[in-house]
């Protein structure tokens, strides 16, 4: 059974989605869906130490599937008596003795930096680009629309699961996004 949609109601629907993500991308904190809170830190920097990890997605048994590598920054160092972990997609610019302010979610008694601001380097660095984050979601929201409403003639499991699965990944991407973004707009108000 299809449902029937026009193509205005279509286009309705997405305005009215995109005028959501606008009010949740300047009103609200997405701390209050996770119950995690951000903190910002400031110090020198102590035995800072630099690894990078090699991450192999995909099946290497699979000869259709092509195996892809992804490489990881993981920065562990410390500011006063604070543990602070990074993990970067790009190499994390610090040194011991650099002054910076870090800012990310505390779990376990680290904090797993999403923001850095090193002063003695001049620069500033991010886990993600967190509006590309939101544009992601945005994407496979619109596909999950899309499959529901255009390609699904009879709802049966397989096609409901890939739409759960593509609303859910959406809506994580977007989080992901909003807490990055919020990272940021901490630390620039505390320098």
């Amino acid at each position: 059974m299809s449902i029937g949609l026009s193509k205005s109601t279509f286009v309705i629907v997405l305005i009215l989605f995109f005028l959501m993500i606008g009010v949740i991308v300047n009103f609200i904190n997405p701390q209050i869906f996770s119950g995690k809170s951000l903190s910002v830190y400031s110090g020198i920097v102590e035995n800072f130490k630099q690894t990078i990890e090699i991450r192999a997605e995909g099946d290497p048994h699979l000869t259709l599937i092509k195996e892809n590598t992804r490489t990881t920054y993981v920065a562990q160092f410390r500011l006063g008596e604070k543990q602070i972990n990074a993990e970067f997609p790009k190499e994390v610019m610090i040194n011991n003795g650099d002054q910076i302010s870090v800012c990310g979610e505390e779990i376990n008694g680290k904090l797993n930096v999403l923001t850095f601001k090193n002063f003695s380097q001049n620069l500033s660095q991010n886990s993600s680009v967190w509006w590309a984050n939101i544009l992601a979601g945005i994407v496979f929201f619109i596909l999950s629309v899309y499959i529901y409403f255009y390609v699904m003639k009879s709802p049966m499991l397989i096609e409901l699961v890939v739409v759960t699965a593509f609303t859910l990944v959406s809506f994580y991407l977007i989080y992901r996004g909003l807490v990055v973004k919020n990272a940021i707009e901490m630390l620039e108000k505390a320098s």
